[in-house]
């Protein structure tokens, strides 16, 4: 008779690396003849798994699953630019994605700041900051409420290239 010993439970993925491609796939887009590869209601949903993982029930998970529920509707709300402006419906959800990654990050910095590792907190908050500023910058310049628009919508998607880079290396 041959012992073995027990398998270890399957450990699931870590949750910063789910909030990483949840971010990635709700934020970049990846077109192919008008067609967005890259499924948004799966990256908030991505996000709302991670947010679960680290403090169940918080708000940033209603902001989660709010942005996956208006990222469905924006599946049938079609082309987003309307000539030179995007419509109310566009600006909302924009704001609203720039809110949710706040939020989201902001749960992925309180359950890592116990753990003591300054350094990454620090980091995770300035580009927040950045990836929300540079955003709603960008949604002024598009209301027409404010230039440089173009340099705004880099930033932010500098700043959220290197979010996503910290929060996938992290042992969350």
């Amino acid at each position: 008779m041959v012992l073995k010993e027990p398998t270890p439970p399957a450990t699931p993925a870590r949750p910063g690396l789910k909030i990483a491609i949840g971010l990635l796939v709700a934020f970049a887009a990846l077109r192919v003849g008008g067609l967005d590869l890259l499924f948004d209601p799966i990256g908030w949903w991505l996000c709302l798994l991670g947010v679960g993982d680290l403090k169940p029930g918080s708000k940033a998970g209603w902001l989660a699953l709010g942005m996956a529920v208006l990222s469905v509707v924006a599946l049938f709300e079609g082309d987003a630019a309307q000539g030179t402006s995007y419509s109310a419906f566009w600006l909302g959800y924009a704001a609203g994605a720039l809110v949710t990654l706040w939020a989201v990050v902001d749960v992925a910095i309180r359950y890592i700041r116990p753990s003591g590792d300054h350094y990454d907190v620090t980091l995770l908050d300035a580009l927040r900051w950045a990836v929300v500023g540079a955003g709603a910058v960008a949604l002024l310049a598009e209301s027409g409420y404010a230039w440089l628009g173009e340099v705004a919508v880099i930033a932010m998607y500098c700043a959220l290239a290197l979010l996503v880079v910290i929060l996938w290396r992290l042992r969350a």
